[in-house]
Protein backbone atom coordinates (compact mmCIF):
# COMPACT_ATOMS: atom_id res chain seq x y z
CA UNK A 1 0.00 0.00 0.00
CA UNK A 2 1.32 3.55 -0.66
CA UNK A 3 0.28 6.78 0.83
CA UNK A 4 0.45 10.00 -1.06
CA UNK A 5 1.47 12.63 1.34
CA UNK A 6 -1.15 14.01 2.92
CA UNK A 7 -3.73 10.90 3.46
CA UNK A 8 -4.11 8.45 6.27
CA UNK A 9 -3.94 5.19 5.20
CA UNK A 10 -5.47 2.16 6.85
CA UNK A 11 -2.91 -0.45 6.02
CA UNK A 12 -4.19 -4.04 6.42
CA UNK A 13 -2.85 -4.61 9.60
CA UNK A 14 -6.30 -4.80 12.42
CA UNK A 15 -6.52 -7.12 15.41
CA UNK A 16 -10.02 -7.75 17.03
CA UNK A 17 -10.55 -8.77 20.68
CA UNK A 18 -13.70 -8.98 22.50
CA UNK A 19 -12.25 -8.55 26.32
CA UNK A 20 -13.86 -11.08 29.23
CA UNK A 21 -14.26 -8.47 31.92
CA UNK A 22 -14.91 -4.53 31.39
CA UNK A 23 -12.28 -3.61 33.96
CA UNK A 24 -9.22 -5.66 31.59
CA UNK A 25 -7.03 -3.63 29.55
CA UNK A 26 -5.55 -4.42 26.24
CA UNK A 27 -2.12 -4.64 25.13
CA UNK A 28 -1.52 -3.60 22.05
CA UNK A 29 1.94 -4.55 20.27
CA UNK A 30 2.15 -3.49 16.49
CA UNK A 31 5.39 -4.21 14.44
CA UNK A 32 5.44 -3.29 10.75
CA UNK A 33 7.63 -2.32 8.29
CA UNK A 34 7.96 0.91 6.24
CA UNK A 35 9.55 2.43 3.80
CA UNK A 36 9.42 6.44 3.51
CA UNK A 37 10.70 7.59 0.12
CA UNK A 38 11.64 11.40 -0.96
CA UNK A 39 12.60 11.37 -4.41
CA UNK A 40 13.18 15.52 -4.71
CA UNK A 41 16.35 15.98 -5.26
CA UNK A 42 18.05 18.53 -2.36
CA UNK A 43 15.79 16.88 0.12
CA UNK A 44 16.80 16.43 3.63
CA UNK A 45 14.48 14.77 5.31
CA UNK A 46 12.09 11.85 4.71
CA UNK A 47 10.01 9.80 7.23
CA UNK A 48 6.18 8.41 8.60
CA UNK A 49 3.34 9.33 11.21
CA UNK A 50 1.13 6.56 12.56
CA UNK A 51 -1.36 5.68 14.88
CA UNK A 52 -3.36 3.26 15.79
CA UNK A 53 -7.14 3.64 14.87
CA UNK A 54 -9.68 2.08 17.12
CA UNK A 55 -12.98 0.58 15.34
CA UNK A 56 -12.14 1.86 11.97
CA UNK A 57 -14.50 0.67 9.46
CA UNK A 58 -12.76 1.70 6.31
CA UNK A 59 -11.16 -0.87 4.22
CA UNK A 60 -7.35 -1.40 3.70
CA UNK A 61 -6.09 1.07 1.99
CA UNK A 62 -9.03 3.74 2.23
CA UNK A 63 -8.77 6.99 4.99
CA UNK A 64 -9.07 5.83 8.00
CA UNK A 65 -12.61 6.61 10.23
CA UNK A 66 -11.72 5.24 13.79
CA UNK A 67 -10.48 6.86 16.49
CA UNK A 68 -6.76 8.39 16.72
CA UNK A 69 -5.58 6.19 20.02
CA UNK A 70 -1.71 6.14 19.89
CA UNK A 71 0.49 8.40 17.80
CA UNK A 72 3.89 7.42 16.72
CA UNK A 73 5.74 9.38 14.06
CA UNK A 74 9.58 9.29 12.37
CA UNK A 75 12.06 11.70 10.61
CA UNK A 76 15.36 11.43 9.59
CA UNK A 77 17.07 14.32 8.67
CA UNK A 78 20.54 14.00 6.21
CA UNK A 79 22.70 17.25 6.17
CA UNK A 80 24.04 16.52 3.06
CA UNK A 81 20.85 18.01 0.48
CA UNK A 82 22.57 17.87 -2.54
CA UNK A 83 21.64 14.07 -2.61
CA UNK A 84 19.43 13.15 -5.56
CA UNK A 85 16.81 11.51 -2.59
CA UNK A 86 16.56 10.47 1.00
CA UNK A 87 14.50 6.91 1.79
CA UNK A 88 14.22 5.70 4.71
CA UNK A 89 13.32 1.84 5.90
CA UNK A 90 13.15 0.17 8.62
CA UNK A 91 10.82 -1.94 10.98
CA UNK A 92 8.83 0.36 13.71
CA UNK A 93 6.54 -0.45 16.69
CA UNK A 94 3.81 0.95 18.51
CA UNK A 95 3.05 -0.32 22.05
CA UNK A 96 0.30 0.55 24.16
CA UNK A 97 -2.37 -0.47 26.65
CA UNK A 98 -5.70 0.94 26.63
CA UNK A 99 -8.55 0.15 29.15
CA UNK A 100 -11.84 -0.17 27.41
CA UNK A 101 -13.86 -0.43 29.96
CA UNK A 102 -16.73 -2.26 28.21
CA UNK A 103 -16.77 -6.12 27.07
CA UNK A 104 -17.95 -5.10 23.74
CA UNK A 105 -15.69 -6.60 20.71
CA UNK A 106 -13.25 -3.79 20.01
CA UNK A 107 -10.91 -3.57 16.49
CA UNK A 108 -7.54 -1.55 16.24
CA UNK A 109 -5.90 -0.66 12.87
CA UNK A 110 -2.14 0.57 11.80
CA UNK A 111 -2.80 3.45 9.82
CA UNK A 112 -0.11 5.47 8.30
CA UNK A 113 0.98 8.65 6.06
CA UNK A 114 3.82 10.19 5.04
CA UNK A 115 5.65 12.72 6.88
CA UNK A 116 5.74 16.47 5.56
CA UNK A 117 8.77 16.57 2.94
CA UNK A 118 7.74 13.04 1.49
CA UNK A 119 6.58 11.95 -1.41
CA UNK A 120 5.01 8.64 -0.65
CA UNK A 121 5.16 5.90 2.15
CA UNK A 122 4.83 2.21 1.60
CA UNK A 123 3.81 -0.20 4.64
CA UNK A 124 4.12 -4.21 4.13
CA UNK A 125 1.99 -5.68 6.80
CA UNK A 126 2.44 -9.27 4.98
CA UNK A 127 6.18 -9.43 5.70
CA UNK A 128 7.39 -11.72 8.03
CA UNK A 129 8.69 -9.12 10.67
CA UNK A 130 5.29 -7.19 10.48
CA UNK A 131 2.60 -8.08 13.28
CA UNK A 132 0.01 -6.76 15.18
CA UNK A 133 -1.69 -8.41 18.47
CA UNK A 134 -4.05 -7.57 20.81
CA UNK A 135 -3.30 -8.91 24.63
CA UNK A 136 -5.76 -8.92 27.15
CA UNK A 137 -4.72 -8.66 30.41
CA UNK A 138 -5.96 -7.32 34.39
Amino acid sequence: STDEEDDWIVYGMKVSITPQTASSKILLLCNFRVTALDPAEGSNNSGWEAYIAKNNTAAAGASSNGSNLYYARKRIRAEDTSADDLDVMSTESIIAIEATGSTDAVSYDLVIRADTGNDSVTCFPKETNSRFYAIEIA
